[in-house]
């Protein structure tokens, strides 16, 4: 087994056989502001639909700015790929998350998060899905990749005194720097944008606001569907194409921008 040596004292590499998973999820819980830095860690364990099946997960991921959040699941090695981890994956990429799931994430907060913020962005894009295994599994990253699955691998090393290091490899998820979002024309309200992550924009509710778009400043509101979140120009007509992708950037509290992704 690998170890580390740190400050004049040695660290062993815990087999990955001798944790149990509850055991590996509160270390991570325990650690998550030092793994996942920019987000909110909370226990998500309620029970989520897709066409697939059904599926429990783990832990979830919110973005501080809520622009963009993860689905987790926490796995050992010792897991059957194939029969375990793939169909739990691929239920939690495609699930439909209500406004229960808003719901149970803000009791979890003990209401330090933002309610309506949380419900915009559950109302945008599909989370992100990912999978914290304990020890390397180079066979699962291809697959997880296939499915549009990041890996984390964390490995844990304690010395004789009981304290301990983290190994950390694999994919590292990152904060967002801009609060911006993409979007198009909506295919039946075609003065309307969908907005795919509205959470980060913090978009104004209940009155105009001014977006810039090719050096025109011009008006709009936004419009809440049940699982949506729409900005409808109040002009005449809207001259943008209908199958372009657009780029919705903030610039302070009601004044936006469109631009084209580039």
């Amino acid at each position: 087994m690998a170890r580390i040596l740190y400050d004049n004292e040695w660290y062993h590499e815990v087999s990955p056989d001798s944790l149990f998973e509850y055991e590996f999820e509160e270390i991570i819980r325990a650690n998550s502001s030092t793994f996942f830095p920019g987000f909110h860690y909370l226990p998500f364990k309620q029970t989520v639909e897709s066409e697939e099946g059904t599926a429990k997960p783990d832990f979830v991921l919110i973005d501080n700015l809520y622009r963009n959040w993860w689905i987790g699941e926490v796995e050992l090695s010792n897991h059957s790929l194939n029969y375990h981890v793939v169909p739990q994956i691929e239920i939690l990429a495609n699930a439909y998350y209500s406004k229960a799931s808003v719901e149970y994430i803000y009791e979890k907060s003990q209401t330090s998060l933002c309610y309506n913020r949380l419900q915009d962005m559950v109302k945008g894009l599909q989370p992100n899905v990912l999978v914290v295994v304990n020890s390397p599994v180079p066979e699962w990253i291809p697959v997880l990749k296939q499915r549009k699955a990041l890996i984390t691998i964390i490995q844990l090393f304690r010395s004789l005194k009981n304290k301990c290091l983290f190994r950390v490899n694999g994919d590292q998820i990152t904060v967002v720097n801009s609060v911006s979002s993409e979007c198009k024309i909506h295919p039946f309200f075609r003065t309307c944008l969908s907005i795919f992550s509205p959470g980060g924009l913090d978009i104004p509710e209940n009155k105009k606001f001014f977006v810039k778009y090719a050096d025109m400043v011009t008006e709009w509101k936004r419009i809440n569907l049940k699982d949506a979140v729409l900005i409808k120009y109040l002009g005449n007509e809207l001259h943008l194409p209908k199958d372009t992708i657009y780029v919705l950037s903030k610039k302070s509290n009601e004044e936006f921008e469109i631009t084209l992704k580039e």
